[in-house]
């Protein structure tokens, strides 16, 4: 019996799981739709125009489409919301969580709860009704259609969400914080406002240890966040080459590029003086990141670092994984293949550096030496949300700032990934690429479960021949980064080597008039230099090769 209750509640769970997945993704889907498919006429009536006109005709005879009016409406109508929501939602909330008895707060928590449920249309259905005569008669006006009807509407419909965000946040405290603020004598209120209310803010939860182990090992929330990002993947590689990926990297990369760049300026500007009185700069963190520190350098430990480097290559440049073979079989015959490369290298060392310098000044200045020991997602999820904690409020803004950017990051890479799948599936399968993408999204939600069950439902540990203990994903990036895309670079340079002869290639890439000067040096890389590098690689990632 119990073991029947148990399945229905699981099959109940996986329902609604599905049922919420399929919503969140549909939304996602006609927001991205959207966006993608008013990019050609923004550009026929002109960004600055579209974006800060003051006039919308778009049925005169001389049609105009400026949104600004819109624009500031919608910023002044979020603005007086908040300004009226937020603290009589913050309020309730504190009511809730510290003062309110039992049975109070089951019936305002009911009731929040019914008007969470409220569909918006019937907010402004009863706005117009109610609210918009109101206001007529109260203020002796002769429209009550306004910018006040539309504040009220919206900070009564934000009210639920940030009730019970906040009641939630609250409770998340730790008793322990206001037993010490009330031991030092602080009354009940002081703590709510000046100890609670502060710890609860998402930034200093984020900054905790346990954040990020308690979220990656949670049953539900990193399947409905990893579906949510595929289906935004699957979606650009629905609409193509043109429609998708080059509309979708024209907005995602200049973006990129600006969020890099500024978060690397400001991480520069930055001091902090710890407890101990030492104050420590952002210069003093660039200085370490640029200046190698050779005391103590063993030749082991030198390839080693020459290795990770050549691993960090192969996954900047797509190397290995069929992207730049899939999205070189787009390129134009007479395209300047050699200005390309130049372009791509670059950038991609451009962007490398700049990467480190958001990265490291900002770990030494706030963490000393000690922080900048942490690799990988420690780093990027466990000691960078401790570093943008410690800026103060400017670090909320910089955390998400750099948090969008590695959004960006991720979403570009996945969509180069999937579509050197897709791309490969409709040539060797003769597929639609409607159908290859949903073939393949398929098989990319699948793996994507079982990575996010493998922390907690399928978590397992088992030693690596490195001597590193895994689990799923672990193993998945293991034999991914440290077999098969060293195996397939040995394979690729044997092909291009021996077999089809770098002379191919470089007719190829002269064939549009320009001039291929590093020939010879290509020559002996893809001949000799790289493949011996690549053998040393993939032996010691086998663990075969121990001596350096």
């Amino acid at each position: 019996m119990r073991k029947r209750q148990q399945l229905a509640e699981t099959a109940i769970h996986g329902i609604f799981l599905l049922l919420g997945l399929i919503t969140v993704g549909c939304v996602l889907l006609i927001t991205v739709y959207l966006v993608l498919s008013g990019i050609p006429a923004i550009r026929q009536i002109g960004p600055i125009d579209f974006l800060l006109g003051d006039t919308w005709e778009s049925t005169a005879a001389s049609p105009s489409f400026g949104i600004l009016p819109f624009i500031l409406t919608s910023v002044y109508g979020t603005a007086g919301a908040i300004l009226f929501g937020v603290p009589v939602g913050f309020l309730t909330a504190v009511y809730l969580a510290k003062l309110a008895p039992p049975r109070v707060k089951a019936v305002v928590e009911s009731a929040v709860s019914l008007l969470a449920g409220i569909p918006s249309v019937v907010y402004g259905l009863v706005g117009m009704l109610v609210l918009v005569p109101g206001v007529r008669r109260l203020f002796h006006v002769p429209d009550g259609a306004s910018l006040l009807s539309a504040i009220v509407v919206l900070a009564i419909m934000i009210l639920p969400s940030i009730i019970k965000v906040s009641v939630t946040a609250l409770e998340a405290v730790p008793p322990e914080y206001e037993d010490a603020s009330l031991a030092l004598g602080a009354t009940p209120v002081e703590t709510y406002f000046r100890v609670s209310a502060p710890a609860a803010r998402s930034g200093i939860a984020a900054a905790e240890d346990g954040y990020f182990t308690d979220f990656i090992t949670g049953s539900w929330q990193p399947v409905v966040l990893m579906a949510v990002f595929m289906f935004l993947v699957a979606f650009i590689i629905f609409r193509g080459i043109n429609k998708g990926i080059e509309s979708s990297s024209k907005v995602l990369m200049p973006v990129l590029l600006l969020l890099v760049v500024g978060i690397a300026v400001f991480s520069l500007t930055i001091q902090y003086k710890d407890e101990s009185g030492v104050t420590r700069t952002g210069m003093e963190g660039f200085w370490i990141y640029v200046i190698p520190d050779l005391s103590g350098m063993t030749v082991k430990g030198f390839f080693t670092v020459l290795l990770d480097a050549m691993g960090q290559l192969f996954f900047s440049l797509s190397v290995a994984m069929g992207i730049m073979v899939a999205y070189g079989s787009y390129v134009r015959d007479d395209a300047n293949l050699v200005r390309s490369i130049n372009q791509i290298e670059l950038f991609d060392t451009a962007v490398a550096f700049l990467a480190g310098v958001m990265i490291i000044p900002a770990v030494y200045t706030f963490m000393g030496r000690e922080g900048m020991a942490a690799s990988g997602p420690s780093l990027m999820f466990v000691s960078l949300p401790k570093v943008f904690a410690s800026m103060g409020r400017i670090g909320n803004l910089v955390g998400c700032l750099f948090f969008a950017m590695v959004l960006f990051a991720a979403l570009t890479s996945a969509v180069s990934v999937m579509e050197a799948v897709v791309s490969s599936f409709m040539d060797k399968f003769h597929m639609t690429r409607t159908k290859a993408a949903a073939v393949e999204t398929g098989v990319a939600l699948v793996g994507g479960v079982i990575v996010c069950l493998g922390y907690n439902r399928l978590y397992f540990e088992v030693k690596l021949p490195n001597g590193a203990v895994a689990q799923i994903l672990d193993i998945m990036d293991y034999i991914s980064n440290n077999f098969l895309m060293p195996l397939v670079a040995i394979g690729t340079c044997i092909l291009v080597g021996w077999v089809l002869k770098p002379k191919a290639v470089i007719e190829e890439v002269e064939k549009s008039g320009s001039r291929f000067g590093r020939k010879h040096l290509y020559i002996a890389m893809i001949r000799y230099i790289a493949p011996v590098l690549l053998v040393i690689l993939l032996l010691k990632s086998l663990g075969i090769l121990t001596v350096i």
